[in-house]
Parts: structure tokens; sequence; C-alpha cells
């Protein structure tokens, strides 16, 4: 129950003047659709489920644990430890370019500008180092 202030009383009676205006709802962001990279050499299928998913290599010296984990996928190490992120946001998928990566992620074959985030469309080519992957929306139902 809502507690309203002496104030919020008229003098002459116990009827308030106002009630507090309800908190304004908060707008739900869209769930995280059901996507994933599909190597295109091996075949193998890595799921995006979060907002935030770091593609690159486990390095068990800095601690670094990407959700997507190419080291099995490409050993002669073209791909950082850091490598990408994808970003789910405002509805769509995208592919930031990474700062300080030595072979910048490539988007069906385009080098990734400073500051673009071109959406990510089904079936799109990624390009990290020398792992090519398919971008795919995972059709549900």
């Amino acid at each position: 129950a809502t507690l309203l202030a002496e104030s919020d009383y008229e003098q002459a009676g116990d009827v308030p003047l106002s009630a507090p205006a309800p908190a304004p709802a908060a707008v739900a962001e869209p769930a995280v659709p059901t996507a994933e990279l599909v190597v295109q050499k091996s075949r193998n299928a890595y799921p995006l489920e979060s907002r935030l998913t770091l593609i690159g290599r486990h390095d068990p010296v800095t601690g670094v644990h990407p959700e997507v984990d190419l080291s099995k996928e490409e050993m002669g190490k073209s791909v950082s430890r850091r490598h990408a992120t994808i970003v789910f946001r405002d509805g769509l998928f995208s592919l930031p370019e990474e700062i300080g990566t030595l072979n910048n992620p490539m988007v069906n074959g385009a080098t990734l500008e400073p500051g673009v985030m071109p959406p990510l469309l089904d079936g799109d080519e990624i390009c990290l180092g020398a792992v090519k992957m398919n971008f795919n929306l995972r059709r549900t139902g």
C-alpha cells in the first residue's frame, strides 16, 4: 500500500488531493533470439545466448574464457584471445570493430570500420583470422 503524507490531504477532510503517480513501466528488452555461429571448415556450431558474446581463444595464463572458444578451430593463432564481441541490442545482433586485434574481423569480405556496428543478418560470413563462420538465426517451432 502507498502511504500518503499529511500534506497530501485537504485541510477540511481526509480526501487525498492526488495520489502519487505510478512509476513508469520498465520497457523490457527483447529476449535474445536463438542464433549461432557455424564454423565453415569443421561445421561446429557455437550458440549465441547472451547480449554480449566474446569470441576468441581460451588462455589459462591470463584467464580468458570466451563464450565462443575457437582454440580447437585454428591452431595457427590467427584468432586473438579476445578477438571479437557479438552484441545483441535494440533487437539486432551486430559485430563492432574490436580495437587491438591483429587480424581485424570481416563481415561478408568487408573489414569493419571504426565506430560502425552493422547488423548481422542470417547467413552472413564472419572471418576472424583464418576462421570463417556463418551467422545463423535458428528457426524455432
